[in-house]
């Protein structure tokens, strides 16, 4: 038997087939935005690559316009998420986070003092947001909210090391 033989055995698709309908006027969901998030890969790309680069990834996030042929520019997110580190960056690998795209900076230094120079990848990318009318902002921490090594006792990001 061959492969196209293969195919005169199968059963009629449409006998397969599942039938639904969609009442869009009965609302079940609102979504309050289309978004994405810059963990992690942003500190990179927004701050290490070159500037041409950064543009065209941030037009093909965010931007809404189209090509004089219809098709868009970009997917045109209405919600970005940005990252607040909580210092895994400054611990390197005494962070025990293996992978350094992982690991983000805080913006409260050592010394307790906060240094808003930080993140230069992630503001960048969050000013691009901005740039491109996205309406919702959304702050986030994955470590203790503003924490630093400074402020944990056992020297580490909270969820790096079991307590």
């Amino acid at each position: 038997m061959t492969s196209c033989d293969k195919d005169k055995n199968k059963s009629d698709p449409s006998e397969n087939q599942i039938h639904f309908s969609i009442d869009l006027s009965d609302r079940k969901h609102c979504l309050q935005a289309f978004g994405a998030s810059d963990a992690w890969s942003c500190q990179f790309v927004g701050k290490e690559w070159p500037a041409e680069k950064r543009e065209r990834i941030a037009e093909l996030l965010f931007s809404t316009a189209t090509y004089k042929n219809g098709n868009p520019k970009g997917i045109g997110l209405s919600g970005w998420r940005f990252n607040i580190g909580g210092g895994s960056a400054e611990q390197g690998n005494s962070s025990e986070i293996e992978d350094e795209w992982r690991r983000v900076e805080c913006f409260l230094d050592f010394d307790g003092i906060y240094n808003w120079e930080k993140q230069q990848g992630e503001r960048w990318f969050l000013k691009a947001a901005s740039n491109f009318g996205v309406q919702s902002i959304t702050a986030f921490v994955n470590s203790l909210l503003f924490s630093s090594p400074k402020m944990e006792r056992h020297g580490q990001m909270e969820g790096v090391r079991q307590i």
